[in-house]
């Protein structure tokens, strides 16, 4: 067993309905993790992450970052423990401050990172 993990990171363009294939190639080539991307203007991080994981049988899919400035810290949760029951120790997510200009662009933008 290797003392460490390789993980396959998807960018945030990708049409959500390429997502179930590419995550169960990788699963089959063997990767470890599967590294999504919220992005502002995007497929949502949380509908990705779902994708990838209803596709695959072991590989982890890292989510990152959900911007806590644009979400409601509460129904963020929410959603992550649904997954977490679904696909127990395969999500693991980040929340962050977001980008300045896209927080903006969607009125949530903070009055300090």
């Amino acid at each position: 067993m290797r003392s460490f993990r390789v993980g396959l990171s998807l960018p945030p363009q990708l049409p959500p309905p390429r997502i179930p294939a590419i995550a169960r190639h990788a699963e089959d080539a063997g990767f470890d993790e599967i590294w999504l991307a919220e992005d502002c203007f995007f497929a949502g991080g949380v509908a990705a992450a779902s994708a990838a994981l209803a596709a695959t049988n072991r590989i982890a899919v890292v989510l990152g970052i959900l911007p806590a400035a644009a979400r409601n810290a509460a129904f963020a949760a929410m959603e992550l423990a649904a997954l977490a029951d679904l696909y127990p120790h395969r999500i693991v997510a980040g929340l962050g401050h977001g980008m300045p200009d896209w927080m903006r662009q969607v009125g949530a933008a903070p009055h300090s990172p």
